[in-house]
């Protein structure tokens, strides 16, 4: 399950890998900072929203020295070996959403669509960087996009397996 973007990695991975003396682990879905939506909604606003809906993330972390769970993945090549384990392997597990050419989207991936849109939603709307009224029209638009079957997200994640100290 993924979760080591929503900890604070160097207090919680050493307890974590120590859980399974030289036993295998597997920690997938690790976000790493790429959020894509398209087609452009409104212009340069569809950059501010990403980097604002990124540092939200990371403001929101648990109190104390910042933390950077909007780039987890990457911060896990150094916390990993920091923390005693060893990476055996890693690779990227990007969340890709598409329709098909029929503006149709496949299983319940709208119904994801609108869960993801409604996390962003849920951190722009009231973000004292972005004028209320624009985010409101972006979150809007964003939504017509789903229902008629032409939105597209990219979520980059990174899978980490090896060993435990």
């Amino acid at each position: 399950a993924a979760f080591l973007d929503l900890i604070d990695l160097p207090v919680v991975l050493p307890r974590l890998l120590g859980l399974a003396p030289r036993g295998l682990f597997w920690f997938p879905i690790n976000f790493d900072g790429t959020t894509v939506l398209l087609p452009n909604a409104m212009g340069d606003f569809d950059d501010l929203v990403e980097t604002v809906y990124h540092r939200s993330m990371d403001e929101s972390a648990t109190e104390g020295p910042k933390k950077e769970q909007s780039r987890a993945g990457r911060a896990l090549f150094v916390q990993i070996p920091a923390a005693g384990g060893r990476i055996l392997g890693a690779g990227s597990s990007s969340w890709t959403v598409f329709p098909s050419a029929e503006g149709t989207y496949p299983a319940a991936e709208a119904y994801f669509l609108h869960c993801i849109l409604y996390f962003i939603e849920e951190r722009i709307l009231q973000h004292p960087e972005l004028d209320h009224h624009k985010a409101a029209l972006y979150v809007k638009r964003r939504r017509e996009d789903i229902f008629a079957g032409r939105l597209i997200y990219v979520a980059h994640n990174l899978d980490f397996f090896g060993r435990c100290p």
